[in-house]
């Protein structure tokens, strides 16, 4: 009891909840994924003052990974299910294109002048993937997660380490953890000296050297509708492309229509899956059309010339190296193909009317 004379004490007043005047948006950006050992990351377990009490077990983790565990899944996290759809196939020699990839949906801000609009669309995947050949660690690629295979076959081939495809005897692909194991029918001894290239992500090339590749020698010839027409049919195929943008397509064509195509956020790599496709599939390359939504660099144009490709066609521009080497190899290359017309900057495959011929 307090003495006779004493202050009482203040009474305490009860706490206030704040409350919001308007719900406050899922957070933006990467969502958690669940790691290897099937836990999702923890962040410091927040406390309430005096710390006794928790925070509710229901209140969703904020966008840095703060606050207890969620039970609602937030916007845009894949479910468990959808997951295993990218589990580890069973040891196979490869015979056909497998797509490993699943939409990605993302909510984010669109901003269009003063207006500010929250949406929800797909966005274009990518991941590293590590190649293992006869056990021994190749490289690393950063590559969008569909038609693996062809691109650890087209990459191993542009690299000279396979001849053909009868060189594998498995394969072995696991897009969860990112990794390709490669068994080959003999031993070989794996390229060391690595030429960053001017590829997005920065890819990696070794034993592509143009002082070993000869002069083509192709009597191809198409006229500018042809390519026009074929960039129309590659970009009506690209649909990673139409979803999300952000990625690049590539194609194999014999002048009429495409035989192949792919898509990869690198534009070499999807090339690398042209050349991997058509060589499970049985399809020559030789005195085809290579066409590319991307830039035509060096490492580009010297991937075609060694898939005996004596036609590139891009929607955009090549590099003053490209051309170069493309007038050396006897390469045609054409840039900014549209409708109405291109830009030829080397060779004679493209045949040009007689009221636009060069003068």
């Amino acid at each position: 009891m307090p003495r006779p004379g004493a202050p009482r004490p203040a009474a305490r007043r009860p706490r206030r909840r704040a409350r919001l005047r308007r719900p406050v948006p899922a957070p933006h950006g990467p969502q958690h994924r669940r790691q290897p050992g099937g836990r999702r990351p923890r962040g410091a377990r927040a406390r309430l003052a005096g710390g006794r009490s928790r925070r509710p077990r229901s209140h969703a983790r904020g966008g840095h990974g703060a606050g207890p565990r969620a039970h609602a899944r937030p916007r845009g996290v894949l479910t468990r299910a959808r997951r295993r759809q990218g589990r580890k196939p069973s040891g196979r020699r490869p015979g056909g294109p497998r797509c490993y990839n699943r939409r990605t949906v993302r909510t984010y801000l669109k901003v269009r002048g003063r207006r500010v609009e929250e949406t929800r669309g797909e966005v274009v995947r990518e991941q590293p993937l590590t190649v293992y050949v006869n056990g021994e660690r190749f490289l690393t690629l950063l590559c969008s997660p569909m038609k693996i295979e062809a691109l650890v076959v087209g990459y191993l081939w542009m690299e000279k380490v396979i001849a053909d495809l009868a060189d594998v005897t498995r394969l072995d692909v696991s897009p969860v953890d990112g990794r390709a194991d490669v068994t080959l029918a003999r031993p070989v001894e794996l390229p060391t000296e690595r030429i960053l290239t001017s590829g997005c992500g920065g890819g990696i090339t070794f034993r592509i050297d143009h002082r070993l590749f000869p002069r083509l020698r192709s009597s191809v010839r198409v006229t500018t509708e042809q390519l026009a027409s074929l960039m129309k049919e590659l970009f009506g195929a690209a649909v990673h492309y139409q979803t999300s943008r952000g990625i690049h397509g590539a194609a194999l064509g014999d002048g009429d229509r495409l035989l192949v195509v792919a898509e990869d956020v690198g534009r070499h790599n999807a090339v690398d899956k042209v050349k991997g496709e058509a060589l499970m599939r049985g399809i020559p390359t030789e005195g085809r059309i290579l066409l590319s939504t991307g830039r035509i660099s060096s490492e580009m144009l010297l991937k075609a010339a060694r898939m005996g490709v004596p036609l590139v066609a891009s929607r955009t521009s090549p590099t003053e190296m490209a051309v170069a080497l493309a007038e050396q190899l006897n390469v045609t290359v054409c840039g900014y193909v549209r409708p109405d017309g291109l830009n030829l900057y080397a060779g004679d495959g493209v045949v040009l009317e007689p009221a636009v011929a060069r003068g």
